[in-house]
């Protein structure tokens, strides 16, 4: 991991070298996080819960209960990028800081079909991520450039930090649902995001990979029970976002920054 973060260091230094100042600003980027695949729990390992009518076990389906519900679950994120659009005004390079919520949606049945629980699960990270951009100018000589046009397509990866985890539970026998904030132990200590994308103006889309779980499959309760060891990794997540570019683009394009700007430089003249 060390050799490649000095690897990284190096290939952003010697970009950094061959760029023109103009060419480097912030672009301010917040967002959607689309889960609409789960992952789904294979199975849930000796889990009860407390019903008006006594207590049941947990399972992920039975033989009466098949269980196909849609797992879809939002997340979101904000974080701020610094952008080197190079010399030729075809390519870039990108690395920030976003503060990420990651969400995962389960449903549990038991063997009475009267009591079943909601479960979304809410992993909060710190993200350090690193990608390449390129426009059409990259491909075609007389093609539009990507600093005022903001138009272009991107891939790269990013690195998770995990912080903590929330698990909100919804019980069909309640009208309320209770929240509660998990210990580190039950979150891994990081993962490596992978992504394209498109960047149009300022909406963005990308699709991100996670290999690796965010839950840790190790962890224990108190009843010593291994509550995320059936719980995989392969995440495939769609991120949908603002984007705003903080350049000369944003007063070419908005009237209203342009009069604040002047009204800033030159006293309202």
């Amino acid at each position: 991991m060390k050799k490649f973060f000095i690897l990284i260091s190096l290939v952003i230094s010697s970009f950094v070298l061959k760029a023109q100042w103009e060419y480097a600003y912030f672009v301010f980027d917040a967002g959607l996080i689309h889960n609409p695949v789960g992952p789904l729990r294979d199975s849930i390992s000796n889990t009860f819960v407390t019903t008006p009518d006594g207590d049941y076990q947990l399972y992920t389906k039975t033989a009466d209960n098949p269980n196909n519900y849609f797992p879809y679950a939002l997340g979101y994120y904000v974080g701020l990028d610094f952008h080197y659009d190079m010399k030729s005004d075809a390519t870039g390079i990108v690395f920030g800081a976003k503060y990420m919520v990651n969400s995962f949606k389960y449903h549990y049945v038991t063997l009475n079909p009267n009591y079943e629980i909601n479960q979304q699960l809410y992993a909060y990270s710190l993200a350090i991520p690193f990608y390449i951009k390129f426009g059409e100018k990259l491909f075609k000589r007389r093609g539009q450039g990507i600093y005022k046009k903001q138009k272009y397509f991107f891939v790269g990866g990013q690195y998770n930090y995990h912080l903590f985890l929330k698990e909100v539970q919804t019980p069909s026998w309640e009208t309320n649902s209770s929240t509660r904030w998990g210990s580190s132990a039950e979150i891994t200590k990081g993962s490596n995001t992978f992504f394209i994308g498109m960047n149009y103006l300022t909406f963005r889309v990308q699709l991100d990979y996670t290999p690796n779980p965010f839950l840790n499959t190790a962890y224990k309760d108190a009843n010593s029970i291994n509550t995320y060891t059936s719980t995989k990794g392969k995440y495939l997540m769609i991120r949908t976002s603002f984007t705003l570019p903080l350049n000369e683009w944003l007063f070419l394009n908005s009237w209203a920054a342009e009069q604040i700007r002047r009204k800033f430089r030159f006293g309202g003249r």
